[in-house]
């Protein structure tokens, strides 16, 4: 389009001169009654001059300029004044400005703003003198014209607040014990924080992006664009910090492939710039009560439900100057509501790492052929979402976890590394929520729960609903671990009489840079590791560290738990039977390269772990020159004749082997790898048979194992 500029006004004063220039994108104007609407023909609204006055070199009063506006009864006029000297003023349509003759030339700006809706058009006055330009440069001369003007641009602004609906947990009293009941029916609105939306034109294609404040605020000031086009905001399940951390809530059931999978949006009606009002967007659950169930098409609020609760957890770690870096993967959240995605859900959730991470959150409840749950809705219960978002952290922030992970519960045993990684982000959920009461949605919505007070430490025969014990103290428990680590980081927890002087001392942040300093050490991860380095970072902790531990039955001598001693709380099931020591004590065999060592199993303990005291057996060895090795853990029979075989991996650093190869025809499973010199290894070996429930008894059995040099 044509621009064209004319000289609308001029005032002059003593010591200066306005020169009004308007720029027209549509019409030629020649003259002042041309001026009557000249923006579009749909025009919101128009610019009038009112009046023209000329002063003389003796005025030394005051100028009137006045500015005439007309449109909808929606038109909004601000002034931004920043002249010395100069006042405006709004009476209904007449903007009157008034100007003395001592004007601060050098600052001399005034914004005048019009705006309906989401359109602003802004008119900028600025002010300089001449005859003082002229002095000092004679050359502008001729410019002068173009330096003293009034300029008009278009603006457009789209803004609003982003929200949605969360579904909590209503408590009440049975015989004085909390209980929880889901409750879908009072949904609390909540905001959209630090969520990734887009401005989207006729065509689909993005006119800009921005982020959501902590109060689901945003805006898009919007130049140079098509003011009569048609837009949409499109609300990304997306969080992304500058730090340059990704997380986003995918469908699964779009695509096999992580990366391809459709991340979860909401589109906006469609509107155009000239909309009145703010544009805000609030985002439903779907539930329907009458059929007490979700609407899949409705049900929008979940995935930025998701998001908000690892948004807490990422909030809270910033605040305790945990460093974040750009060099993260993004996290994928696979959260769906489909039948024939949800009909695969193996577990409430669970987190995978590799190339890209990824968490899995069920959508929906899931029954096996035997009428029990294997999954519940989880996009509610926070406890869990920020459980498996301390897993990533591990893994990335931290940069180790040693856990090889499956199926596992809170008051159960597994191994060593499970027990701290599933510790640490039991306690980093309860730190955040700053709650350590987990509510979970129950396989039917609206039935009641009990939900145990964990804040206690005491476990003086407290027993569950099923009679069981509640809390069996071991370094084989991530209840245990939980405790321990919620100890340092938690002033609520009770089970130290040092937790506040932890608290105030070591923190989050302690915690942090112990688990850091343990990731790089040679030991396994487990709580005998990151204790280590709690002393070596806060050695005046020392005797309070192993006060602690002592209090949860945890010998924290060195990083290897070498004094680990009996474990009273590992029992056989159901005969209430210790477990004999020689399957799980010491908690790793000292060997040398060269030798050959016996190891014991027993499968008695009842534990939803496979890999679990008497079952899992480390070995430890050093390399003491850089060489070649054959690693080979032999078959066995027990008493009923059935043969055993093992399976291992070797943990050097952090870093773990594939899985042992079986050789049938010899009779052992084995391992071929280089070791370098000066560094410590962890043979993991784990028998097979316990896989099978028959073979989960009290039966000891024992086999050998032997590492020789490959000549």
């Amino acid at each position: 389009m044509k621009k064209s500029s004319i000289i609308l006004c001029s005032i002059a004063l003593v010591i200066g001169l306005f020169f009004i220039t308007l720029y027209d994108k549509k019409n030629e104007i020649n003259n002042v009654t041309d001026l009557v609407s000249y923006f579009y023909s749909e025009a919101v609204f128009d610019i009038r001059i009112a009046k023209t006055v000329t002063l003389n070199e003796n005025y030394n009063g005051y100028v009137n300029y006045t500015i005439e506006y007309s449109g909808s009864d929606k038109v909004k006029v601000e002034i931004e004044n920043q002249i010395t000297g100069i006042t405006a003023i709004i009476e209904k349509d007449v903007i009157l400005i008034t100007a003395e003759n001592n004007i601060d030339f050098a600052t001399a700006k005034l914004n005048i703003i019009l705006s309906a809706g989401h359109l602003n058009k802004i008119k900028t006055l600025n002010i300089i003198n001449p005859h003082l330009e002229l002095h000092h440069n004679l050359t502008k001369k001729a410019d002068k014209n173009t330096l003293n003007n009034l300029t008009f641009s278009e603006q457009g602004e789209v803004h609003g607040v982003i929200s949605y609906d969360r579904l909590n947990f209503e408590m009440f009293s049975i015989n004085n014990k909390p209980h929880y009941k889901f409750n879908p029916n009072k949904p609390q609105p909540q905001a959209c924080r630090n969520i990734v939306i887009e401005l989207i034109n006729s065509n689909g294609v993005i006119v800009d992006t921005t982020i959501t404040n902590e109060n689901g605020e945003y805006k898009f000031e919007l130049f140079d664009v098509d003011l009569n086009d048609k837009y949409q905001i499109k609300v990304n399940a997306h969080i992304s910090y500058v730090q340059g951390l990704n997380i986003m809530v995918k469908n699964q059931a779009t695509a096999d492939n992580l990366k391809a999978q459709e991340i979860y949006s909401y589109r906006s009606e469609v509107f155009d710039l000239y909309y009145t009002g703010s544009l805000d967007i609030h985002l439903t659950t779907g539930w329907n009560h009458n059929v007490q169930s979700f609407d899949i098409d409705t049900s929008f609020a979940q995935p930025f439900a998701i998001l908000d609760t690892i948004y807490k957890s990422v909030e809270f770690l910033l605040e305790q100057n945990i460093p974040f870096y750009n060099n993260y993967p993004p996290l994928v959240i696979n959260w769906s509501q489909q039948d024939n995605v949800a009909s695969n859900a193996v577990a409430n959730a669970f987190y995978q790492s590799g190339r890209y991470d990824r968490i899995f959150i069920s959508g929906r409840s899931v029954i096996d052929e035997n009428n029990k749950p294997l999954a519940n809705i989880s996009e509610w219960n926070e406890h869990t979402i920020i459980h498996e978002f301390g897993h990533y952290f591990l893994k990335r922030f931290v940069g180790r976890d040693d856990s090889q992970g499956g199926a596992h519960r809170a008051l159960d045993v597994g191994t060593l590394e499970l027990a701290l990684s599933e510790g640490f982000a039991t306690a980093l959920a309860k730190v955040t929520l700053n709650n350590w009461i987990d509510k979970r949605v129950a396989s039917k919505i609206g039935s009641k729960r009990i939900a145990r007070d964990t804040m206690r430490c005491s476990i003086q025969n407290e027993v569950d609903i099923n009679g069981a014990p509640v809390y069996q103290f071991s370094p084989y428990s991530e209840t245990t671990i939980t405790r321990f680590l919620l100890a340092l980081i938690d002033p609520r927890a009770n089970c130290s009489k040092q937790t506040t002087q932890f608290v105030d001392e070591i923190g989050m942040t302690g915690l942090y840079h112990a688990l850091q300093n343990a990731a790089t050490s040679e030991a396994l991860m487990s709580i005998y590791s990151v204790a280590a380095q709690l002393k070596t970072l806060y050695p005046y902790h020392t005797a309070a560290i192993d006060y602690l531990g002592n209090e949860l039955s945890l010998e924290l001598n060195d990083a290897w738990g070498s004094e680990q001693g009996v474990i009273t709380a590992l029992t056989i099931y159901p005969e209430d039977a210790p477990l004999p020591d020689i399957t799980y004590s010491p908690p790793f065999v000292m060997m040398d390269i060269g030798d050959t060592a016996e190891i014991s199993f027993n499968g008695g303990i009842k534990s939803l772990s496979q890999k679990r005291p008497g079952t899992i057996r480390n070995i430890r060895f050093f390399a003491q020159q850089d060489d070649s090795v054959i690693i080979k853990v032999f078959n066995t029979q027990d008493e009923n004749g059935d043969v055993h075989r093992y399976q291992f991996d070797v943990v050097g650093n952090g870093r773990s082997t594939k899985l042992s190869e079986h050789d049938a025809e010899l009779g052992f499973s084995y391992i071929r790898l280089g070791f370098n010199k000066s560094q410590e290894y962890v043979i993991r070996v784990f028998g097979e048979r316990y896989t099978d429930q028959s073979f989960n008894i009290n039966d000891t059995i024992s086999t050998q194992v032997s590492i020789e040099y490959i000549n």
